[in-house]
């Protein structure tokens, strides 16, 4: 069971789920714009991560950590590099989701993890590769407004889904609990492109690299995530027939391939154990790049 903790940085006090702290590997899950550590609830209560550490943080400006006067990525790694390597793990695994993998891969400049996932996290460049990494889109133009109504707040949160979970709750109130000056920021960041060259990273970078790509994500453009041509993990964009939000409406399939790879990362014989966690046919796919 997860238990809820605080960590005071430079930045301010910054709320976390941990599981299993007695583990050594470890898994850092990083949320998205608007949403909060209490997405990663399928991850952090899961039996097929008993062998790992599980730590999932509250971005500022999300949930239950502090609020700032401006947001930008560069401030978000920062604080990603702080809150990790203030726990002094050598091993470990980055997954992060949407703004959460644009911060993942920025802090890999501060950082040393085993691997790096990224869920619904198209990586930016300065370049014009002829493709939008984003889709346009109404609901594109609901996630950095500062102000909802009932029914695009429900609208917004249904959005993240190819079929939404009859209870929504907990998405709506991450949405509603953000910061505005959050989507404000993020906005400005990316029409001024002010982020790093995250493809160029990701080409010379060691570190085994996962996409997770929703077949039916309403925000990604798969086609983007083609062109730019990454070196990933066995060759191929893992694609599962949800939205944008992967871990949450399909966690089995999620955490399933999550598990495989980080034991392919750690160099982890699969324990008999976890031959038991069956019962489910796959509903992901392996595209080729």
């Amino acid at each position: 069971m997860a238990t809820q903790k605080t960590l005071n940085t430079s930045f301010g006090l910054i709320s976390y789920l941990e599981a299993n702290p007695k583990k050594e590997e470890t898994l850092f899950f990083i949320h998205g714009n608007s949403h909060s550590k209490s997405s990663f609830s399928n991850q952090l209560s899961s039996p097929r991560f008993d062998n790992f550490r599980l730590i999932a943080l509250d971005l500022p400006g999300h949930g239950a950590s502090c609020q700032l006067e401006n947001y930008s990525l560069s401030l978000y790694y920062e604080l990603l590099c702080e809150f990790i390597l203030s726990f002094n793990i050598e091993k470990y695994i980055l997954i992060g989701h949407s703004l959460g993998g644009h911060i993942a891969i920025e802090a890999l400049e501060g950082l040393n993890p085993s691997g790096l996932i990224l869920s619904g996290t198209p990586p930016l460049s300065h370049q014009d590769l002829q493709t939008n990494p984003f889709v346009e889109s109404e609901e594109l133009q609901l996630l950095f407004q500062d102000d909802l109504s009932p029914l695009e707040l429900d609208r917004l949160a249904k959005s993240f889904y190819h079929k939404a979970p009859l209870n929504l709750i907990q998405t709506q109130v991450d949405i509603k609990n953000t910061d505005k000056q959050v989507k404000k920021s993020l906005q400005e960041c990316l029409q001024k492109q002010d982020f790093k060259d995250e493809v160029d990273i990701l080409k010379s970078t060691l570190i085994p690299t996962a996409i997770f790509h929703g077949e039916y994500d309403q925000y990604i453009n798969l086609n983007y995530l083609e062109v730019i041509d990454l070196n990933l993990w066995n060759n191929e964009i893992q694609i599962f027939k949800t939205g944008h939000n992967i871990h949450a409406e399909d966690s089995w399939n999620f955490n399933y391939r999550l598990h495989e790879f980080a034991l392919d990362v750690f160099n982890i014989s699969q324990p008999s154990m976890h031959h038991s966690i069956t019962g489910r046919n796959t509903s992901f796919t392996q595209k080729s790049i």
